[in-house]
């Protein structure tokens, strides 16, 4: 049965009082909590009693503070529930009526009776930032540490919600900064998370456990990381967190910052000694994450700081394999300009050249020969970077190739020259080319090398 609210509540009871004045208003009320006066096969009472609403919720609902104290007066039930296990307290609390919850409280009401989904009044307290009923309820008993079905705390719901004042009430009384919900997330991770960094602070002076995992093994400068929350991030490093805390994918906050392009967080994650070579559990290292995602900045920024231009990532992979064969040319050049090995091979023998000329990248091939590239190399099926421009049909870098130097003449791992793969395109320019009957470039890079379209 879904959860009814306050709102609900008064709606339900508004279709049978239409109160005149106050007098009128409670006797309407007290007639509906007579049995004698309810009829149970009336259709129009049938949600009062599904949802075992008392006058008692009524009143408490329309915050009524003098009539719930007339109705508490008869020694009605002070924690009538309804069925979705609303006491009238959680009502109060809900609604932020710290003056009806002390009323209920005097009265006996239970502080720590919970809804069906595990929530306590002071649960709706710390959500909302209610420091009065935060008070009057741990001041009567309330378990500061309560965990509602999903794990949540009165600390987690304060700090999600940025109320540094309901969590300074809570750590002064001792609350657990380090239990953690399903996920395993502390108040700490989501502070993190959404960037208070009040909060942050507060729970580190505290004694919060700075590098606590989640389920995903993320720590809290993982998660402020993720965000771009400059600031907690900040804090966190200076109370000393572990800046390369490792997740479930092997990802530490570099990674995660190269990836997303954060340039200040790089750079102070650097600066707190963050490991430049770390690799994820698939072989990327920051630089070759930074790389694929074309984020010329950082890229700079990581050479700068000395990463290793030739990590092998998965299959073998450099960073400048990524650019090649994902990336524009500005990225390519960009790690020329760091020094990065232009001939690199990976599993496969495949050197960036060949992956630039299989994307048909004219400029990239420009400037990987430009600092010198193999145009020789050849991967381990034999193809040289002339085999797979014949094979496509691209003449234009083809002619590029040969002026570099490369020989039409070598065969591959079965027997094919660069000729008798470009019979399979039927491009009829690189067949002329390759035939003889067409003569290859005098200049490379001039402007006779080809067009955008020739490309």
């Amino acid at each position: 049965m879904a959860k009814m609210t306050s709102g609900q509540i008064k709606d339900l009871f508004f279709q049978y009082l239409l109160p005149t004045d106050s007098g009128d208003y409670l006797k309407r009320v007290l007639q509906l909590s007579d049995s004698e006066s309810l009829d149970p096969t009336d259709e129009e009472l049938l949600p009062i009693y599904e949802n075992k609403v008392t006058p008692l919720h009524f009143l408490v609902a329309q915050g009524s503070v003098e009539q719930v104290r007339l109705l508490l007066a008869l020694e009605v039930d002070v924690d009538c529930q309804t069925a979705s296990g609303y006491p009238p307290l959680l009502i109060a609390a809900q609604d932020q009526q710290p003056d009806l919850c002390a009323l209920l409280l005097a009265h006996g009401a239970d502080a720590n009776l919970v809804d069906d989904d595990g929530w306590a009044p002071l649960h709706f307290a710390a959500q909302d930032g209610d420091d009065r009923t935060a008070h009057l309820l741990l001041d009567h008993g309330a378990l500061m540490d309560a965990q509602e079905h999903e794990g949540w705390t009165p600390l987690h719901l304060a700090t999600q919600n940025n109320f540094e004042n309901v969590a300074r009430i809570l750590v002064s009384r001792q609350a657990d900064s380090n239990l953690r919900e399903v996920e395993g997330r502390t108040p700490l991770h989501v502070a993190a998370y959404v960037g208070h960094v009040g909060l942050v602070k507060l729970l580190t002076g505290q004694g919060a456990e700075l590098d606590a995992q989640q389920r995903n093994l993320q720590t809290a400068l993982h998660l402020a990381v993720e965000q771009g929350k400059l600031r907690a991030i900040q804090h966190l490093l200076k109370s000393g967190v572990a800046p390369d805390a490792l997740d479930e994918n092997g990802y530490g906050p570099l990674h995660i910052a190269a990836t997303r392009g954060k340039y200040l967080i790089c750079k102070m994650l650097l600066r707190y000694g963050a490991s430049l070579e770390l690799p994820t559990h698939q072989g990327w290292t920051p630089l070759h994450l930074a790389t694929y995602k074309g984020h010329l900045e950082i890229i700079h920024l990581l050479a700068e700081n000395h990463a290793n231009l030739g990590a092998l990532g998965g299959m073998n992979w450099t960073p400048l394999h990524l650019a090649a064969c994902y990336r524009e040319e500005v990225v390519v050049l960009a790690l020329l300009q760091c020094r990065a090995d232009p001939s690199a091979t990976e599993q496969s023998g495949w050197t960036p050249l060949h992956l630039v000329v299989q994307r048909g990248a004219f400029l990239g091939v420009i400037n990987l020969l430009e600092h010198h590239a193999d145009v020789c190399a050849h991967n381990k099926v034999g193809w040289t970077p002339a085999h797979l421009a014949a094979l496509q049909g691209n003449t234009a870098i083809l002619k590029v190739l040969v002026k570099a130097g490369a020989q039409l003449d070598v065969q591959d791992g079965v027997g094919c020259t660069p000729l008798q793969l470009a019979l399979r395109s039927q491009n009829q320019g690189t067949m002329a080319f390759l035939e003889g009957k067409e003569p290859p470039l005098a200049i490379l890079g001039g402007a006779e090398l080809g067009t955008p379209t020739e490309v």
